[in-house]
């Protein structure tokens, strides 16, 4: 296929005939800064105060939860202490004294020895469940007395120390004559007559634990005698003593004085009795 080939003069007319397409105008760019004009309306909003409102909530009572305790403080039992005694001739005692002003129970408590020994360990010694203590109190030379306070859980106390279970007194190292050591084959009769008897028994301690005894002397057989005496001697003189005479026997009951040795009645210190029966008839005595 041939293309024709135009010539110079055919080119000329061709760019004649052109038309040209008009240019968009150009574009201005300003750098500086364009005043803004609004007419919006500018609205200020004023906060108005908020009056106080106060809300009054109602509250209701509450019963209350508390458990009362119970005060035992009234209701102590001395015979829930469980007391133990080291020594011979040691007694206890107890009473109740005034209660306290919120009206606790308060107890009297005495350990000591019965008789005027003179001991050299006077000891009451307080346990509770987690220790011990030894108390003070009124001491002597061979007692101690005090007095306990029942406290609010209905055990006793003394002092600081509360919730006592146990008591242990302890009073030893005593030296002295006692009460309960008089020996009547020191100073009893001794008969010569095959006829005339002597015989002795202990009988029931008095309250402070002192020995008690009863001698008698008589005839073996149902003579009646004429003379029944029995004479108490002591280191400044001597007198009868008698509780119970028949025709033919006589007895005594002697008690053993704080000082060893036995009295009768208010005759003390006795270091020898002997007995007298004569003058006895039928029967086969004298």
């Amino acid at each position: 296929m041939c293309i024709p080939t135009q010539s110079p003069q055919q080119m000329e007319v061709l760019k004649f005939y052109e038309v040209e397409e008009p240019r968009p105008p150009p574009i201005v760019v300003s750098t500086t800064p364009a005043a803004i004009t609004s007419t919006a309306a500018v609205t200020t909003v004023n906060e108005e105060e908020t009056p106080e409102t106060t809300v009054e909530i109602e509250s209701e009572e509450v019963a209350s939860t508390t458990v009362a305790v119970e005060d035992m403080c009234a209701n102590c039992d001395f015979d829930e202490i469980d007391v133990t005694i080291t020594g011979p001739n040691v007694i206890t005692f107890i009473d109740d004294d005034p209660p306290t002003a919120e009206g606790c129970k308060v107890t009297y408590f005495f350990c000591g020895r019965s008789d005027g020994a003179l001991c050299t360990t006077v000891e009451l010694r307080a346990t509770n469940p987690s220790s011990f203590m030894l108390l003070t109190g009124d001491i002597t030379s061979n007692s101690i007395a005090l007095s306990f306070t029942c406290g609010d859980d209905g055990r006793y106390l003394y002092g600081s120390f509360t919730g006592i279970t146990a008591l242990s007194c302890v009073i030893t190292g005593c030296t002295g004559s006692v009460c309960e050591d008089c020996d009547i084959d020191a100073i009893k009769p001794v008969s010569t007559d095959p006829m005339v008897y002597v015989y002795t028994e202990e009988q029931t301690p008095t309250a402070d634990g002192c020995k008690v005894t009863l001698l008698n002397c008589g005839r073996t057989d149902s003579a009646m005698c004429t003379t029944v005496l029995m004479t108490a001697t002591n280191p400044t003189s001597s007198t009868m003593i008698s509780d119970d005479t028949t025709f033919n026997t006589v007895s005594v009951t002697l008690t053993c004085g704080k000082d060893g040795q036995y009295t009768h009645g208010s005759f003390t210190g006795i270091t020898q009795i002997t007995c007298d029966i004569s003058g006895c008839t039928s029967g086969g005595g004298k």
